[in-house]
Parts: structure tokens; C-alpha cells; sequence
């Protein structure tokens, strides 16, 4: 018995190290595919947010980020600490990920009670590019998502100590501090995040008083899902309080609801006229082709029809399910109720019209392990009757594991040989900012890439945004602007993308330096500069 249990330990313990080198890989992957020269939007606003906070000293600042500040609160810390520019850290942080496959294993391994299950489902969370893209830019998300998966932890834990009052106090409370911390980070995310977690304790509660679930424990588990219900009512108190009396920027949470409901409202009545989502259309751009999307995609989108195929199976068998794995049945499904909430959402141009995408992340937590269960259900069944089937399976799944790193790796880093929207940059492309500084002609706008990709990498590196509101602008031009940047990249991307450059016929060439020319608006009066 002793030597069986220390068996599984090791391979528990093996399994692990090889999970965090995987996710470790993929971080370093993502941060040194360019040689550290690439940069995506949002790590641009979350730096100028912390450099905001390290220069004023405060955690409230003009220029705050509004839904929470703890992230800007970790950059600062560690800056101060060890002394490294903010945007250095911020290159490097990709590497959290391999705690955050830590987590999702413990996790996993919680729910489903299988060290192998759980190793598999945080494989199949991985090679999810959407999902992974996300956690590994210089964003929030590593840390919301690292904390929503503890307190699922917390939460399934708590399940099993209804009857010892003591240890069931001692994981409620670590769930609160837990939640605390997810709110501080970003406010929007953890009220989404908690009202899935009230939508499936409500769900469940209302299965049992509809008797779908006809077993001899029916009423301790009603009272256990009562007893959570006030729990999530709890961490909504926690919301309340942070954004009215612990951090007023966050006060703006409120306007982001009425919003929505504004817009949301005109496209059910049809007073709204309903158009592609802006980020649904982008992908044409981004990509080289369709085909090509759908390969470095693919696998991803099986794990969500399998997904949707272990529900399914799930909602015929409710009454055979225990505890754990019911709790989580009902999450992926206000999960996944969220997610199509969130694609009406875009199309009614909310929030930049990207909910959804931002809503594929949490339910990528519960899909992947619902489909790890089903297919070590199924596995275990083949070991069983028929081992050489087992084998085939098994070698079958390490092929498809390996060609899904390979892909996501080049999905999440939008790999030139296959994408449109580069997020790398080169040192040419980053020299003329200095000398716009320089010259002083920061208060007069110069149009610099057909994306934001190069404006916020600008903002990335001076580390403040402009005097003028859109100093760097992009895209299609309104009207003619006093300056142009042109660089070898920007004509690169503009002909992959069928893009229109601004014409520069006439205009002087005020800078150059070999692979980046700015040009200048030729004056039309003694009064023009």
C-alpha cells in the first residue's frame, strides 16, 4: 500500500514538473520570440498605469487605471524592490504562466480526483490560443485567472467540510481574500466572474427543487447550495465596497453596465442596425487566409465541441453525477451562457466590441477539464477491454499535443510567415519618438502605422500618454496630417493587407534613417509650420 501510494506521488510530482516547464516554455516563447521587441495593446496602458503610480506615489492618479490597481500595485513593488524599469518587467512577465499551470492542476485535480485528468485538462487549457494569448501579454488576465482558478480550489474544498465548522470558516474566508484580490485587479471581471458562479448555485438550486436530481443526500446538497448562494451575495457586498468606499476610479464600473443595457436594448428592438463586430472582422486582416486561421484554431475549437458533447452527456446523466463534478457541470453551462451573452454584446458595439473573446477565457478553464473527464472516462474503459486500442489513443493524443504547441505558439505571436498584424517592432521603427521629443513637435500629431500596434508601442516605451489627445495616430486618415512615418515594416503589413498608405509625394523628408523616413507637410502659407 505504501509503495502504491508513493507511486502515485512521484508520478503526481512528475507530471507537474513537466506541466510548469511546458507553460514556462511557452512564456519564454512568447517573450523571446522577437528577441524582446514586440508589444501588444494592452501592455502598453497597463505600464503607462504603473509608471503613473511609481512617479505620483499614489494608488488614486490622474491616469489610473479605472477597474482596479493591484496589477499596477505588483509592477511598482517589483520595481522598486529590484530596481528595473517597469517596462523590463513587464518583457518578462510572461513567464507567470507556469504558476498559473500550477494552480489549474491542483485545480483540476481537485474535481476531478485524478492526477492524469488533471494533467491532461491543463495540456488541453494551453494549447487553447485564445485562451493562452491572453495570459501571457502584459496584462492582468495571468493573475485574474490564476486567482479564479484558487478559489474554485477553495470552493470545491469547502464542499467537503460542511461538517467541520472550523476548517469550512478557515477555506470561506481564504475564498473572500482570494476574491478580494481578483477584485483589485479588475472589478468588471471578478462581478462577471462571480455572477456565473450565482447563475450556476441558482441553477442548481432550482434542479433540485425541480427534482431532476432524485438522490437520498437531495436536501443537505439544496442547503449546501443555499449556503453558497449567500456566499456569492457576499463577494457582491465585496464589489460594492471596493468600488464605492476603497478605490473611486472604479466608480465608472456603473456607466459600463448602463451602456450596456442601452445598447443591448437597441439591437434586440431593431431601432439599432446589426452589423459584424469590428475584432470579428479583424481576423481577415490579421491572417493570410481563412485555412490558415483555422489551422493554428482548429484544435482549440474541437475542445469546445467536445465540451459542448460532455455537457450534453452531462445534462442525461445529472442524477449520476457526485458532488464535485455536478457543481461543475452547472459552472460550464452559466459559463457558456455568458459566452453567448457576451457575442450579443459585441454586436451591439460594447466595449470595443471584444466581450465575447474576454468571456472565451473563463469558460476555456471549464471546457478543458470537462473534456479531460470525458476522455479519461473513455480511456480508462479502453485499458480495460481492448489495450491496443489504449496504445493508439495514447500515441494519437501525444501527436495532437505536439502539433498543438506548435500551433498555438505561432497563433499567440501572430508568426510573420503566417500573419498579417506583427506584434514586433524594430529599433528603427522606435529611434524617430526620440526625435519627435527632441524637435519639439510632440503637440502636433504624426500619423505613424495603419494599426495602433506602433502608437502604443510608443506609449509603451516613454511611459506617459501624449500632451495632445491621439498625438500618434493610425489607420485611415480624415484629414491630411502635419506629419507622416513611414517605415519598412508599415509598407510590409500595408501590401499583406491590401492597406492604403498616406500619399507623401510633395512632402519634405525631415528624418531618415535608413529604414524609417518621417515626412513633413509642405506649409501652404507664411502662417503654417
Amino acid at each position: 500500500m505504501m509503495r502504491e501510494q508513493k507511486s502515485f506521488h512521484s508520478q503526481s510530482a512528475t507530471l507537474v514538473v513537466i506541466l510548469m516547464v511546458f507553460a514556462l516554455l511557452a512564456g519564454l516563447y512568447y517573450s523571446l520570440r522577437f528577441g524582446g521587441w514586440s508589444m501588444e495593446g494592452d501592455a502598453s496602458s497597463y505600464t503607462t498605469a504603473a509608471i503613473g503610480m511609481v512617479n505620483s506615489g499614489k494608488l488614486e492618479y490622474i491616469g489610473a487605471y479605472n477597474n482596479g490597481y493591484a496589477y499596477s500595485a505588483v509592477l511598482t513593488l517589483i520595481s522598486e524592490v529590484t530596481g528595473l524599469q517597469v517596462q523590463d518587467i513587464q518583457l518578462g512577465s510572461a513567464i507567470w504562466v507556469f504558476v498559473l499551470a500550477l494552480v489549474a492542476f491542483i485545480t483540476y485535480r481537485e474535481f476531478l480526483d485524478s492526477a492524469a485528468a488533471a494533467g491532461l485538462g491543463v495540456f488541453l487549457l494551453f494549447l487553447q490560443p485564445d485562451f493562452l494569448f491572453y495570459v501571457v501579454r502584459g496584462g492582468h488576465e495571468k493573475y485574474i485567472w490564476t486567482y479564479a482558478l484558487l478559489m474554485l480550489f477553495l470552493l470545491a474544498r469547502s464542499y467537503q467540510q460542511i461538517q467541520k465548522p472550523t476548517k469550512l470558516v478557515i477555506y470561506v474566508s481564504l475564498f473572500y481574500l482570494t476574491f478580494w484580490a481578483f477584485i483589485a485587479n479588475n472589478v468588471y471581471f471578478a462581478a462577471t466572474f462571480m455572477s456565473a458562479i450565482l447563475l450556476s448555485f441558482v441553477g442548481g438550486w432550482v434542479l433540485n427543487r425541480l427534482g431532476v436530481r432524485r438522490q437520498v443526500d437531495d436536501k443537505t446538497k439544496s442547503q449546501t447550495l443555499q449556503r453558497l448562494i449567500v456566499v456569492s451575495m457576499a463577494c457582491f457586498v465585496l464589489v460594492f465596497i471596493f468600488i464605492n468606499y476603497t478605490y473611486r476610479p472604479a466608480i465608472q464600473f456603473y456607466s459600463i453596465f448602463t451602456s450596456l443595457t442601452d445598447k443591448i436594448s437597441l439591437l434586440l428592438f431593431g431601432t439599432q442596425q446589426v452589423e459584424t463586430p469590428s475584432s470579428y472582422q479583424a481576423f481577415s486582416m490579421a491572417w493570410r487566409s481563412q485555412p490558415i486561421y483555422l489551422m493554428l484554431t482548429g484544435l482549440q475549437w474541437l475542445i469546445v465541441i467536445v465540451s459542448l458533447v460532455a455537457w450534453g452527456i452531462g445534462l442525461f446523466n445529472l442524477s449520476k453525477m457526485d458532488q464535485k463534478r455536478w457543481l461543475l457541470w452547472l459552472m460550464y453551462s452559466a459559463f457558456g451562457f455568458l459566452a453567448a451573452f457576451g457575442m450579443v454584446a459585441d454586436y451591439s458595439n460594447f466595449l470595443n466590441s471584444n466581450l465575447q473573446m474576454r468571456m472565451f477565457t473563463p469558460l476555456a478553464l471549464f471546457s478543458s477539464i470537462m473534456v479531460a473527464d470525458l476522455i479519461a472516462q473513455d480511456f480508462r474503459k479502453l485499458v480495460v477491454r481492448k489495450r491496443h486500442l489504449a496504445v493508439i489513443a495514447s500515441i494519437s493524443i501525444v501527436l495532437i499535443f505536439i502539433f498543438g504547441a506548435a500551433m498555438v505558439v505561432l497563433k499567440v505571436t501572430n508568426d510573420p510567415v503566417l500573419g498579417n498584424q506583427w506584434l514586433f517592432y524594430t529599433p528603427a521603427e522606435l529611434a524617430p519618438a526620440k526625435w519627435i521629443n527632441n524637435n519639439e513637435i510632440q503637440q502636433q500629431q504624426v500619423w505613424v502605422d495603419t494599426s495602433e500596434h506602433l502608437p502604443r508601442t510608443y506609449y509603451f516605451w516613454e511611459g506617459f500618454r501624449p500632451i495632445i489627445p491621439y498625438q500618434y495616430i493610425y489607420g485611415v486618415l480624415q484629414s491630411p496630417s502635419p506629419y507622416t512615418l513611414i517605415s519598412e515594416l508599415t509598407r510590409l503589413r500595408a501590401n499583406r493587407s491590401g492597406v492604403s498608405l498616406p500619399e507623401t509625394d510633395g512632402q519634405n523628408r525631415v528624418y531618415d534613417n535608413g529604414q524609417v523616413q518621417l515626412y513633413h507637410r509642405r506649409p501652404l502659407t507664411q502662417y503654417q509650420r
